[in-house]
């Protein structure tokens, strides 16, 4: 063995070194503990034959003490002037000098041992029963097993990570989602049932939506994802699922509480896709995007239609003033430049020009890889509640145009 230090993953008691390292306990239960680190969250537990801990973001990763005194020595900042493994040296020698942080003083009951692969989350499910809208065969289909509720009736959706993992459950109440307790959401997405042949991959990024948009399409060969936290690792697992299934194109459709905000979370989750090639930061009333030209095709094109965007504009504010105030429309424009070896786009947070760029942009670039798709209201909740049902080849009226 190489590292010296892990001979005393068994002597020491991971509940007394979360205490040292300041880490506070934020649930006490018979089977196990939960400490808040940072922005995630540890869960503590016995298997008879030593003590184990997960992070909520990744249950599957079972670390020991040794893993817990890497994290806090190395964000320790005082005696800078000592490398890494001399903290870790000096640590455990401290932690191995007092008795209070010796595993051999705790005596453990039957109910505070479990396997070495426990899961907290996966206690919490049994707790949960099948939601009663599974009574329709049609959502049977799609999301047995995705779709739960407690005995109030509130509904509960399960997030998995990359590893197929359970990381939490997301809670829907007054029309709302949010992530319950430790749930952690921000590596994992919810999915509904594959079916034995696949023709439609589509995202949302609210779980809820995907059931209000089967209810009006009622297909039977789609694979529906929701990711509630848009970044690098929920757009990776997206995109592995997009290979796996082997669709010729999967369908975006990103809602929220107005129109422009899912068009945001659209332009997000394309950032996360074309990692390295597309990046986006938020402004107070415009957002500032730079993205690879690729080709001089593409870019050309894009720039024919952006020019036609604000030509439009222009002669619109020609309909109410007699002169125009360039100043003014210039603000509402959309502003394309060259920065190094990519090109910039100042684009103001408008709902004409989000939909016009995004659709613009997805079109010369993205075309052969995604459809974005919209409804006419503010999302499939409303829509479904206020229009006829569909069949499945009328989604494609509800593609992004202008």
């Amino acid at each position: 063995m190489n590292n010296i230090w892990r001979a005393w993953d068994d002597k020491l008691d991971i509940n007394a070194v979360m205490d040292y390292f300041g880490y506070p306990m934020t649930k006490n239960a018979t089977s196990h503990k939960i400490y808040n680190m940072g922005k995630d969250h540890a869960v503590v537990f016995n298997t008879g034959r030593g003590q184990f801990y997960y992070l909520c973001s990744s249950p599957e990763k079972k670390l020991r003490v040794f893993d817990l005194i890497l994290t806090g020595c190395s964000k320790t900042e005082k005696d800078s002037s000592k490398g890494l493994w001399h903290k870790v040296d000096e640590c455990y020698s401290y932690l191995n000098s007092k008795k209070e942080f010796q595993l051999a003083n705790l005596t453990l009951s039957k109910a505070e041992i479990v396997n070495e692969f426990f899961n907290h989350f996966e206690e919490f499910a049994k707790t949960l029963q099948p939601s009663s809208l599974l009574d329709d065969q049609n959502l049977q289909l799609c999301f047995q097993d995705r779709l739960f509720e407690d005995k109030e009736g509130l509904l509960y959706f399960p997030f998995y990570n990359l590893s197929n993992n359970l990381t939490g459950h997301v809670q829907q109440k007054d029309l709302k989602t949010f992530p319950i307790e430790e749930s952690d959401t921000s590596m994992s997405i919810w999915f509904s049932q594959v079916p034995k042949k696949i023709e439609h991959l589509i995202v949302f990024n609210n779980p809820l939506e995907a059931i209000y948009f089967q209810q009006k399409f009622k297909l039977t060969n789609a694979v529906y994802l929701a990711i509630k936290n848009i970044n690098y690792e929920t757009s990776k697992i997206m995109v592995q699922i997009y290979k796996q299934t082997k669709v010729r194109k999967m369908m975006l459709s990103f809602t929220g509480n107005s129109k422009i905000e899912g068009y945001i979370d659209d332009l997000m989750l394309i950032s996360c896709i074309n990692d390295g090639k597309f990046f986006i930061k938020l402004e107070k009333d415009h957002l500032m995007i730079r993205f690879d030209p690729e080709s001089e095709k593409a870019i050309s094109q894009l720039h024919k239609e952006i020019q036609k965007y604000n030509q439009a504009l222009n002669k619109e504010y020609l309909k109410f003033n007699k002169l125009v105030d360039h100043t003014l429309v210039n603000q509402k424009s959309m502003v394309l430049s060259k920065h190094r070896e990519m090109v910039a786009c100042k684009l103001p947070i408008e709902i004409n020009a989000l939909r016009y760029f995004l659709w613009s942009y997805y079109r010369n670039y993205l075309g052969k890889m995604i459809d974005i798709i919209k409804p006419q209201t503010q999302n499939w909740q409303y829509e479904h509640n206020q229009s006829t049902n569909a069949s499945p080849q009328e989604i494609s009226a509800f593609k992004i145009a202008v």
